[in-house]
Order: structure tokens, then C-alpha cells, then sequence
């Protein structure tokens, strides 16, 4: 009983900060249309003088998840002489927001350690996702940081034959840490391969990836073993 109850009050402060992001972007009117709910009562959610029933929370983060969060992140990339543009959705701090938490949500309870990502471009998301569930950040780079003893590594392989390495500070991954991956944009699926390796070589689990956007093909999740979870879906590219 008491178990249901912290996740009833989870869900309903994800469904409230998930609206306070929403508010960033759009007006009362427009969230209360879409939701059903009168300005007023959306006013009292996104201000925190009352929170949502878990069965409203729960419809509100079904709609932010299945709608509002796919079509932002689907209309915010483009491309542009055959090359995935996705400079408009990095910069769009709200809506990464929006997306970590959901990401949150979905992956509390499940005792995430460290969030991993590769540096440049998955390091806004990974940030946010991080702060929301109160877990570790962590940065794998391509060059071994100049003062550090000790690195996991793994290797980046890419369809050329190229190849690159990849490397995190040991004392970052514990061996036994529960590891959830996040990426930006998962193309051919070659930099979440070579973190889940990363991850694997640590002595280290890892439970989870998601991205914002997807162009890997079908067999990427029984390929790594792992779920992968994604908010869009373009068409693969080889």
C-alpha cells in the first residue's frame, strides 16, 4: 500500500513539472484545449497549489509521451544536403526538459547509477536526464584526460572500417553501477554500441538507451541486448 502510494505521488509530480515545461511553450488556453481541463485548473497544476489524481497524471504524461513530445521533437530536425540538421532541437532547452522528464519517470525505481553519454552533442540531454533522476553524469571522450590513472575504454567502429576509441575515467563507473546510455540522435548505432561495450567492460550493467531520434534500423535492440527507447523516428540511412 504504502509502495503505491510514493508512485501515485511520483507520477503525479512528473505529470506536474512535465505541464510546467509544457507552460514554456505553450498558453493555458492551448494546454487546456488539448488536455480538457479549464485555464484555471491548469493554473493550479503548473503552479503547484494542488496536484493532478494519479489517474489524470497518468493521462497527462500518456498524452506528453504519445503526442506533444513526438511531433515538438519530429518538427524541431530536418535535413539538409542529405545531412540530419538537429541544431534547432539541441537548443530548444525546454523541450529537452520535457524529455528528461519522461525519461525520469519511466526509468525511476529501476536504481540508475550513471548516466552515460558520448560528448559533443548528448550532453544537454544526458545533463537534465541526470539532474531529474539524481544519478551520476558521465562523458565518455575520444581523447584519455591528461591527469587520470586509470580509463575503461572501448572501441567505436564505424561502416567505412574506421574506427575510433572511447574512453571514461574508471573511478566514474564503479564496477556494479547500474547504467542507463542517452544519445541525441542514434544513427547507425555505432557510438551506443561502443557504450554499452564501455559499460560491459567496467563490470557494470546496462539497463536502458534512450535518444530523442532514431534513424537505426529494427535490429539495433537485439543486436545490443538492450532496451532502446527513442521519442521519433525518421527513415534509416545507411
Amino acid at each position: 500500500m504504502v509502495r503505491r502510494k510514493i508512485e501515485g505521488v511520483r507520477l503525479q509530480i512528473a505529470a506536474t513539472e512535465s505541464l510546467r515545461a509544457l507552460k514554456r511553450l505553450y498558453s493555458y488556453s492551448v494546454l487546456g484545449r488539448e488536455l480538457k481541463l479549464p485555464a484555471a485548473v491548469m493554473s493550479r497544476y503548473v503552479n503547484g497549489l494542488v496536484l493532478p489524481s494519479p489517474k489524470r497524471a497518468a493521462e497527462i504524461l500518456t498524452l506528453v509521451k504519445g503526442r506533444w513530445l513526438t511531433q515538438m521533437i519530429s518538427s524541431s530536425v530536418g535535413f539538409c544536403c542529405g545531412v540530419l540538421d538537429v541544431s534547432r532541437l539541441l537548443s530548444n532547452v525546454e523541450l529537452l526538459r520535457l524529455a528528461a522528464i519522461v525519461v525520469a519517470e519511466e526509468s525511476s525505481g529501476r536504481g540508475v547509477d550513471v548516466v552515460l553519454t558520448k560528448e559533443a552533442d548528448g550532453i544537454p540531454f544526458a545533463t537534465l536526464v541526470s539532474e531529474a533522476l539524481g544519478s551520476r553524469l558521465v562523458v565518455a571522450k575520444s581523447k584519455k584526460e591528461p591527469g587520470v590513472r586509470s580509463f575503461v575504454e572501448s572501441t567505436r567502429k564505424f561502416s567505412s572500417g574506421l574506427y575510433e576509441h572511447v574512453y571514461v575515467p574508471r573511478t566514474l563507473m564503479p564496477k556494479g553501477s547500474r547504467v542507463l546510455i542517452i544519445d541525441d540522435i542514434i544513427r547507425s548505432g555505432s557510438t551506443v554500441e561502443a557504450l554499452v561495450s564501455l559499460t560491459r567492460s567496467s563490470g557494470s550493467s546496462c539497463i536502458g538507451i534512450y535518444a530523442l531520434v532514431s534513424l537505426a534500423d529494427e535490429g539495433l535492440e537485439e543486436r545490443l541486448g538492450v532496451p532502446v527507447k527513442f521519442f521519433a523516428k525518421l527513415p534509416f540511412t545507411s
